[in-house]
């Protein structure tokens, strides 16, 4: 093992402890990113700690299973296992790990901790930018509308405030096109690629929408949407419009629901995204409109979001 490879692996068991100090997991992060292989190790390495772990909850046994098309090696010190700490256990087979080529097949699932984006309920923001899409990452852009508290008998899903759809247009739209009133997140993904770099990450996107009491010849929908892809350039309006309009150099989800008359009920809607190795950027939507034979209005009178999170998870294995 060179002495560059050897640093790296004890920096990264310090850092799967929580033991690393800011600047040495700043380090260890740029370090993923840029190193494919390292990012493998790493992520083996994190798998073989959650099989351990496995192993170690699991009540004694006396035999254990094979693997489809796997032969077991055979033990000479079964009760070596039984003692041995966990902790002694995983740095000995991690000692080696990082400096070769994965030697262990996937034995359980890679679970890592979500990679939490976005948490958003509103209580600490007073306005949305009203200019539609998103000039810049990580700003809540939207037509017109307002963060409020309680009204027309919707409260906040939680706390004091929640965002209130209000108009289908907005500062750089006065005349749309179309009925829809939408709420954008852009989010640089670039510092978190070590948690997708693999090809197994998965955006998850989620929010509570509600509404007053409307009339009952009325029906109104909501959406959650999420779009990824590489920026080629610095992501502008213009571009931005490009990918919610036409799609466009990007992978797309979206969910629908009808939105209920039951202003006491909220009601979440999310959706997950299979994330390309190479995402650079996410967008993510969440919109009201009418729903089929209702009046095509500009405004709406009383439609509401709140408790809106994004994560990076791991793909669920097949």
């Amino acid at each position: 093992m060179n002495p560059h490879r050897r640093e790296i692996n004890a920096l990264a068991q310090r850092y799967v402890a929580g033991e690393c100090s800011p600047e040495e997991s700043a380090f260890l992060e740029k370090s993923l990113e840029t190193d494919a292989e390292l990012r493998a190790d790493y992520l083996d390495y994190l798998n073989m700690e959650v099989a351990l772990s496995a192993i170690a909850a699991a009540p004694p046994s006396t035999t254990l299973p094979a693997a489809a098309g796997i032969t077991p090696l055979p033990v000479t010190d079964p009760g070596w296992l039984r003692w041995r700490p966990l902790a002694s256990m995983a740095a000995g087979l991690a000692a080696g790990l990082l400096s070769a080529p994965t030697v262990f097949g996937y034995v359980t699932p890679l679970l890592l901790k979500p990679v939490q984006l976005v948490v958003e309920s509103f209580e600490s923001l007073a306005a949305t930018k009203p200019i539609g899409v998103p000039d810049a990452p990580n700003v809540w852009t939207s037509d017109y509308a307002e963060v409020t508290g309680e009204v027309l008998g919707v409260k906040p899903w939680h706390g004091k405030k929640m965002f209130r759809f209000l108009k289908a247009n907005n500062e750089l739209h006065p005349k749309p096109s179309s009925t829809v009133s939408e709420i954008f997140r852009l989010i640089d993904l670039r510092p978190h690629r070590a948690a997708f770099g693999d090809g197994k990450g998965l955006l998850q996107v989620s929010g509570h929408f509600n509404t007053f009491e409307f009339p009952e010849q009325e029906k109104y929908n909501a959406a959650v949407s999420a779009f990824a892809f590489r920026a080629g350039s610095p992501p502008n309006q213009d571009s931005m419009r490009d990918i919610v309009s036409n799609r466009a150099d990007s992978v797309m989800v979206r969910k629908n629901l009808n939105m209920d008359r039951d202003p006491a009920k909220w009601q979440k809607l999310g959706c997950d995204l299979d994330l390309p190795a190479d995402t650079e950027f996410v967008l993510v939507q969440f919109m009201v409109s009418p729903g089929q034979n209702s009046p095509r209005r500009l405004e709406f009178a009383g439609h509401f979001l709140d408790d809106v999170r994004v994560s990076i998870n791991r793909r669920p294995p097949l």
